[in-house]
């Protein structure tokens, strides 16, 4: 599988030389100088400027740290001297944007609870912006905004965040593209989501139950609802999602996915069925969904998956006080 199929499809640990070559790179002091002089003393400062394309007085300013370095530039410097160049991700302090986010994270990268919780998020009710890159989350519950900020710090200990509330009530909190750009190389996906059509990455399909569970929690949190009302009669947990009729296939796809992990947890979901088609702008979406209806399953996800979003988790609480009405919801056709 090729680089762009790996990214596509998410990679499954991620190394030095999978992040963009746009990423700046600040190396350990000692092991920064000692490297340059190295690189230095054997072809000068002139030549070496000039293999890289930049001015002595800017490689000199590499040298002593006052600027970091291109990825691409250490892609060029370990290509000369036939360096592999994930033997310098142990040296390396600090990853920098250009946009002035910096992240700090030990290579290589590999799937954690929280790195599945954000992806589930990701699927949900975050964002990736298209161009810039910037990862956004909003939620009325701030407790699950709290929660993203904590996932984040965990992974990746950015230096900051921005976290406000808007007219709507509704709290967002954004982080800055190299967040982004790392969850996308893990399968998270970007720009407009009814437009796209990213799978569940496989790391997440065949990781131990933790990283299944953080996924499935956090992408209920967002997108899941528990149906329960005293004018109808049925009762049950369902997840619908919406994308352009265009990729109504692909979104089924998807939500079978969703039904593999939960089965994985003997939780039985019905469908995916269609809710309802609409228009906007003149281009059709589609609405589908998956419901979890009998009372046993309902109790399963509730004691294995359960809902961290309060009034969702109240919800579900109401519900499983009810339980002959459940039973009847069995008898709902869809």
């Amino acid at each position: 599988m090729n680089k762009e199929s790996r990214v596509y499809y998410g990679l499954d640990f991620l190394r030095l030389d999978d992040l963009p070559n746009t990423f700046l790179i600040s190396l350990e002091p000692s092991f920064r100088r000692s490297f340059f002089e190295l690189l230095i003393a054997e072809k000068g400062y002139k030549l070496l400027s000039k293999e890289l394309g930049i001015s002595v007085s800017f490689l000199y300013h590499l040298k002593n740290g006052r600027h970091a370095i291109r990825l691409k530039h250490l892609q060029i410097l370990c290509s000369l001297y036939s360096i592999p160049i994930n033997n310098l991700e142990k040296h390396i302090s600090e990853i920098i944007s250009n946009r002035g986010g910096r992240i700090n994270f030990s290579f290589p990268i590999v799937p954690t609870n929280e790195l599945a919780s954000l992806l589930g998020h990701c699927f949900g009710d975050s964002s990736i912006d298209n161009k810039k890159m910037e990862f956004n989350y909003v939620n009325k519950d701030l407790s699950l905004v709290l929660s993203v900020i904590s996932d984040v710090s965990k992974q990746f200990s950015p230096k900051t965040h921005n976290l406000y509330k808007q007219k709507d009530c509704t709290y967002k909190v954004s982080f800055s593209n190299l967040v982004g750009k790392i969850l996308f190389l893990f399968g998270a996906p970007k720009g407009n989501k009814i437009d796209c059509k990213n799978p569940i990455p496989s790391w997440i399909m065949s990781g131990v139950p933790e990283i299944k569970l953080a996924f499935l929690k956090s992408l209920f949190d967002d997108d899941g609802s528990v149906l329960f009302s005293k004018k109808y009669p049925a009762i049950n947990v369902n997840l619908h999602l919406t994308k352009l009729s265009i990729h109504e296939m692909d979104l089924r796809s998807f939500l079978q996915q969703v039904q593999v992990l939960l089965s994985d947890f003997s939780i039985t979901s019905n469908g995916p069925y269609i809710a309802r088609r609409y228009c906007v702008d003149g281009k059709e979406r589609t609405v589908l969904g998956i419901f979890i209806s009998d009372f046993e399953n309902i109790k399963k996800f509730d004691q294995i998956v359960g809902f961290s979003h309060k009034e969702k988790k109240s919800r579900l609480k109401k519900c499983l006080l009810n339980r002959k009405r459940v039973f009847k919801s069995k008898e709902k056709k869809y």
